[in-house]
């Protein structure tokens, strides 16, 4: 009992703490364009209470983290359920570990927000807001002496077409925020009518398609993702009400082994399955990066057409689809 009051003492002097230094910091000039306003800070014995040995003394720190943050961040849905995860890494580079919290509200609220050291407080410095429930969190050593920080994105559709995807996203600090290096769908399962895509098909079938990857890292020789698993195709006849088939319904049509190896390019900050030459009729030679095969896409077992395309990504930051024929991979 008395630890445990000395534990409520020690939280409300941090939320005092907390408070104080929010008061004081206006002065501070926030690392990114996302942030306005007087900025959420915490001292340093808050954030050392993350890292206890104690877990109440942790669940009291995280509660009262993830309420100020909150309070910033979705001040109208601070006070919903929201899931919490946080960790410390190093995205910098500067060997000052900086702490990441990410918060989950299923079904389609999803928050990132890191809080970077200051001198002797930590302030909030990026949020992104518009994620998916982030299942898990965790981190990688990367490239440049940098850790990676890795999210799962959860995402379950039961509206029209059921669907379900795990969304594994690997994140690099750039441009003084949080910026997507690399994502795929390690888990991903589609229910479609093929009369969704041609009206007029005939007879009207249930198309489920399955995707199970796994990823694995490396950070020496030369930092790379590599990606291993299986695509599965499955049918079944639809009803006139077109209610979605039980599963025992669905007969495998095809399936196929998928794998690919992305490199890290220190230029482009990605990670990509090759630099490349994208030359469109009326627009002259581009430098483009190729991210992602479309024959491999789990989409082109019944969509053919998408294996002439490559997903390339150009100077100016657009992400396009580009016939292979028009691309010339770097050697």
């Amino acid at each position: 009992m008395r630890k445990k009051i000395a534990g409520q003492l020690l939280i409300f002097c941090l939320l005092f703490l907390a408070w104080w230094y929010t008061v004081q910091q206006k002065a501070l000039i926030p690392a990114s364009g996302l942030i306005t306003g007087p900025l959420p800070v915490f001292p340093q014995v808050q954030v050392n209470l993350l890292q206890s040995k104690n877990p109440v003394l942790v669940e009291d720190a995280v509660n009262e983290t993830s309420r100020a943050l909150l309070r910033y961040i979705v001040p109208d849905l601070a006070g919903e359920p929201w899931q919490k995860k946080h960790l410390f890494l190093d995205m910098f580079g500067d060997k000052e570990p900086e702490l990441v919290f990410a918060f989950s509200l299923p079904p389609d609220r999803g928050i990132l927000a890191v809080i970077q050291k200051q001198n002797s407080r930590y302030v909030l410095c990026c949020f992104i807001d518009d994620l998916l429930p982030v299942g898990r969190i965790d981190q990688v050593a990367g490239p440049e002496g940098k850790d990676i920080l890795i999210t799962r994105e959860d995402h379950n559709e039961r509206t029209g077409a059921y669907s379900e995807s795990q969304t594994l996203k690997l994140w690099t600090w750039q441009k003084n925020k949080p910026e997507t290096a690399w994502e795929e769908q390690t888990f991903w399962e589609l229910n479609l009518l093929n009369t969704w895509y041609d009206p007029q098909t005939r007879p009207a079938q249930w198309y489920k398609l399955i995707q199970e990857l796994t990823v694995t890292m490396q950070a020496a020789p030369s930092c790379q993702v590599r990606v291993e698993g299986e695509q599965r195709f499955f049918c079944s006849p639809a009803g006139e009400k077109e209610t979605l088939p039980a599963p025992y319904h669905f007969d495998l049509v095809s399936a196929r082994n998928i794998q690919a190896n992305y490199q890290w390019d220190k230029e482009w900050r990605r990670f990509i399955l090759s630099a490349g030459t994208l030359d469109q009729p009326g627009a002259g030679p581009q430098t483009v990066v190729i991210l992602r095969d479309m024959e491999k896409h789990l989409e082109s077992m019944v969509l053919p057409w998408q294996k002439q395309f490559y997903q390339v990504l150009t100077r100016e930051g657009q992400i396009i689809l580009a016939k292979k024929e028009q691309v010339k991979p770097a050697p």
